[in-house]
């Protein structure tokens, strides 16, 4: 057989275990010659339906022809044997071909029917996104939260002194401010616009060592303030005092911005500053 029909004859047959892999759904732009309508997701499907179909009657085409041809030289070559040879090999490699395209169909149609019919039914993979809160591995992440080194620019910039960061694993004589909120630096930054004159000092802040609970130092909510005669009497004089806390701390709020100012007594004396 001559080597262009039977790789040819080939290429078709493997077109026949192939093309049904590929059969998804697709929508064609343009309808094909035998497919009266494409819509929907299943252009693509009847489109490889088609040249399954055309591929398949293609090669028996072919080895027809082929054993036809090779008929026609048998009967004219009874003188040469090389010639009659010829014309068997040729018969034989159509009957090969055609068996291997009938085969791959008889193959594919034994493992399922619906891959000869491109009539693939493959399920929906629905995957549901867990959101992390929903699992409660992970906490949100909170943008208002900034780092210790934008903190402590924006009190330099402002004239606000802080105690020394903290090294790792200590607590205390020092102050961390990893985590602290912007609201709470902009509270230090109103009290230094309404006092301009005030000598403030960051004696606490994320650090370990506070008291816990939702709006604590360690959640970045607060920071402790040194005393000095100054703020304090401007504090006092100019804030609204709101009572005494459960734990004896005499409070105090901004009016301006809410926040309140505990003036702890106990231990280290300090005000205890939460926005």
């Amino acid at each position: 057989m001559n080597k262009k029909i039977k790789n040819l004859i080939i290429a078709l047959s493997a077109c026949l275990v192939i093309f049904p892999v590929y059969a998804f759904a697709y929508t064609l732009l343009q309808p094909l010659p035998g497919i009266t309508e494409v819509s929907g997701g299943q252009g693509f499907s009847q489109y490889l339906s088609w040249i399954f179909k055309f591929a398949l009657i293609a090669a028996a085409f072919l080895a027809v022809i082929q054993i036809v041809i090779a008929g026609v030289e048998m009967v004219g070559s009874a003188a040469s044997e090389k010639a009659r040879g010829d014309a068997e090999q040729r018969i034989r490699d159509a009957v090969l071909g055609l068996l291997l395209a009938f085969g791959a169909w008889l193959i594919l149609y034994t493992i399922n029917p619906d891959l000869v019919k491109m009539e693939l039914n493959i399920p929906d993979i629905n995957i549901k996104a867990v959101s992390l809160l929903e699992s409660g591995e992970f906490a949100t992440v909170d943008r208002n939260k900034i780092s210790a080194a934008a903190a402590r620019d924006q009190f330099s910039e402002i004239g606000i002194d802080v105690k020394s960061e903290c090294p790792l694993g200590v607590s205390t004589g020092c102050v961390k401010l990893e985590g602290i909120r912007q609201s709470t630096i902009d509270e230090l930054k109103n009290l230094k616009e309404q006092f301009p004159g005030a000598q403030i000092y960051v004696t606490g802040g994320t650090e370990s060592g506070h008291s816990s609970g939702a709006t604590s130092h360690s959640n970045g909510y607060k920071v402790d303030l040194r005393l000095n005669t100054e703020l304090d009497k401007y504090i006092m004089k100019n804030f609204t005092q709101a009572g005494v806390r459960s734990d004896g701390a005499e409070k105090w709020i901004n009016p301006k911005t809410g926040a309140v100012y505990a003036l702890e007594r106990g231990g280290d004396p300090h005000w205890d500053v939460v926005r």
